[in-house]
């Protein structure tokens, strides 16, 4: 019930009242790895990537999981896309 309504305030961009419902679930499941992999997506709601990654590859960590898995690949892919390519040609 607190992952839920912690990325349903993500989706509406409260993120600060998505953080304490995290911390909360955090505090009474800190080894669940879908905790985790749930935080990762508020993470990357609010466009932060690079720690959106770190989290996934935690949750893996703890206990390997499809969403962390899917998130975590989404993630790369969208880094990879927005990162200007060098062309080789002048």
């Amino acid at each position: 019930m607190l992952v839920k309504g912690s990325l349903t305030l993500a989706q509406l961009g409260d993120f600060t009242a998505a953080d304490d419902l995290f911390a909360r679930a955090f505090e009474w499941s800190p080894n669940l790895g879908q905790v985790y992999a749930f935080y990762s997506s508020r993470l990357q709601l609010e466009g932060r990537k690079a720690e959106a990654a770190i989290a996934y590859r935690h949750s893996n960590q703890l206990s390997a999981n499809q969403i962390a898995t899917v998130g975590l690949n989404q993630t790369l892919e969208a880094t990879n896309i927005a990162q200007p390519k060098v062309s080789r040609n002048p």
